[in-house]
């Protein structure tokens, strides 16, 4: 993904790696650090992804789930994460499901709110804002 946005990229192995990381890129307007996906049933994983936060020091986290997950699963995500300090979601898949209630499901239960949503494979092309307006019409519309 770095080299199709044109930016520099760094691989850390672990906290201490991330930390240097960031001292280095320090000056940079942005820095966005991208996590390997874990499994919300792998506490070991979490515990991991905890310790990486811890290492940013004041960052933004948004945690990243798919528009295509089931309710249950969904519930199980986000009580795996309730312990990483994550302020908005970014929901993937938006091509790929025509039903949209589980995106508000996801509000709802979290408390916070969408940044922004996914629509494609292609970067940053499908990075997109949510269109509530056009995601209400289908919900109510089927």
């Amino acid at each position: 993904f770095g080299e199709l946005l044109s930016v520099p990229v760094e691989v850390a192995l672990g906290p201490d790696d991330l930390a240097r990381a960031i001292e280095r890129a320090k000056r940079k307007d942005q820095i966005l650090i991208d996590t390997a996906g874990r499994s919300p049933r792998d506490s070991t994983a979490i515990g991991q992804l905890q310790a990486l936060v811890a290492a940013t020091g004041e960052c933004e986290v948004m945690l990243v789930a798919a528009a295509t997950t089931r309710a249950v699963d969904s519930s199980d995500i986000l009580e795996a994460y309730a312990g990483l300090p994550w302020s908005r979601l970014i929901l993937t898949k938006l091509d790929e499901t025509r039903v949209f209630g589980e995106l508000f499901n996801y509000v709802v239960r979290s408390g916070r709110p969408i940044a922004c949503v996914t629509t494609g494979q292609s970067v940053p092309e499908h990075l997109e804002s949510l269109d509530v307006a056009g995601i209400l019409r289908s919900v109510l519309h089927g």
